[in-house]
């Protein structure tokens, strides 16, 4: 959650985070794509940590990423 509030200025209360083994799993919703990239690589470079599970969505930003998904 410090990396989430910390790193990044965002609200806490909209992510769900749980730790099982070393395996992070981030679940919620982000305005953005690229932060939740950005929030899975900094959350890979906690100590500890051994994988990053992105369970957050985020809105489309563009057509192709619809159709990707």
């Amino acid at each position: 959650m410090q990396v989430i509030a910390g790193e990044f200025a965002l609200n806490p209360d909209d992510f769900g985070v749980t730790v099982i083994s070393g395996v992070v799993t981030v679940t919620g919703q982000c305005g953005s794509r690229s932060v939740v990239l950005q929030l899975r690589d900094a959350i890979r470079h906690v100590e500890g940590v051994v994988g990053v599970r992105d369970r957050v969505r985020y809105p489309a930003e563009n057509p192709a990423e619809t159709a990707e998904s």
